[in-house]
């Protein structure tokens, strides 16, 4: 019973937990949407400038949609504008214009240009999502991306976590216990048939010394 009863109680505990990283991939990927969606509007925008013969480097209105979105929304950290040749061309940080843009930002950037799709780079202190921005004849001309700080884990979310190791640490430890004490009274049960044969051999030894000894004095007497 205590063994189907732990293997109950770890199963709950896995569900429990997988269920809580499901739903919170959920709400990530709810805010990838909503922060496309932006992107999308302000890529319109842009490919609307490259459309009318003005370059990256002359799109005046650039810089200015920038800096308007990030002020729009505050849960942005940067938001900017970067050439095929990965070099940040806009950016609210003023002071990475000019700059390679990150490895894992190009990486990505590269992998969906194909599909002109959505890419996503996951960081410890920031997630950073991106569009491809197209030229007048369809060809990849850069990317936007905006970056915001990772969602925090919600509160319901941290408490289920430890109330779930608390659980699985309780059904391991019960399940070792079980295991003691079953092994414990299996062993003294083990024990007590040997203990009483090993008391009636010592009394049957105790009776055969009483009649040797009596049978030698009856032998003597006579």
């Amino acid at each position: 019973m205590s063994l189907w009863w732990c293997a109950g109680m770890l199963g709950i505990v896995l569900g429990a937990l997988l269920l809580t990283l499901l739903q919170t991939r959920e709400l990530r990927e709810q805010r990838d949407a909503r922060l496309e969606v932006m992107l999308q509007s302000l890529r319109e925008r842009v490919e609307l400038d490259l459309t009318l013969g003005e370059g990256f480097s002359t799109a005046a209105r650039a810089q200015a949609m920038l800096e308007s979105l990030l002020a729009a929304h505050p849960t942005l950290l940067a938001a900017e504008l970067f050439d095929p040749g990965e070099i940040t061309v806009f950016s609210t940080d003023r002071g990475a214009i000019g700059d390679a843009v990150p490895a894992q930002w190009r990486d990505e950037a590269l992998r969906a240009a194909p599909t002109r799709a959505r890419w996503v780079v996951r960081g410890k202190d920031a997630d950073t999502i991106g569009l491809p921005v197209l030229g007048p004849f369809g060809e990849v001309a850069g990317n936007l991306c905006v970056t915001v700080s990772p969602m925090p884990a919600p509160a319901w979310e941290r408490a289920a976590i430890w109330t779930g190791l608390t659980l699985l640490a309780f059904t391991v430890l019960s399940a070792l216990a079980g295991r003691w004490l079953l092994g414990t009274l299996s062993g003294q049960r083990d024990s007590q048939p040997l203990q009483a044969a090993l008391e009636r051999l010592n009394n049957a030894e105790i009776r055969h010394e009483r009649a040797y000894a009596e049978l030698t004095q009856s032998a003597e007497t006579t």
